[in-house]
């Protein structure tokens, strides 16, 4: 387990920069399957080769997004690298896995990235929903 700093605002309100997460890597040749659910907040490396801390929004295809970003990025198992397994903010520290507020993260974010007429609607939830989520961790 290794501790990170976020920076930037792509996982606000949940994360916000300057908050630490610890992240469980996993081994090059055995990716954890079995964590890739909608909710989950994994370590990501993106196209131009930065690290990522971004939501997992779809399981199937692997689409992770940032809370706070309009857009999505699709990931392949290779480039996922790992799991958050507990959140340093505001002096505090505590153990993190996906729950339900994380799952109506990740269902609002997803409606968010449809582009419809939810678009408002789903901005408001996952800003509701992150907000109440940091609160509670």
């Amino acid at each position: 387990m290794e501790w990170i700093q976020v920076h930037g605002a792509s996982m606000a309100p949940f994360l916000a920069s300057g908050d630490s997460v610890a992240v469980e890597w996993w081994p090059e040749d055995r990716v954890d399957h079995s964590s890739f659910a909608a909710g989950q907040i994994v370590i990501a490396r993106g196209v131009e080769g930065e690290w990522l801390v971004h939501r997992l929004v779809g399981s199937r295809r692997l689409q992770l997004k940032g809370d706070a970003s309009p857009v999505a990025d699709n990931a392949s198992e290779p480039e996922i690298w790992g799991k958050v397994v507990a959140v340093r903010s505001r002096g505090r520290t505590k153990p993190w896995q996906p729950g339900a507020l994380d799952r109506g993260i990740a269902f609002f974010s997803a409606l968010r990235l449809s582009g419809r007429f939810f678009s408002p609607v789903s901005r408001a939830g996952v800003e509701c929903l992150g907000r109440l989520r940091r609160v509670l961790s």
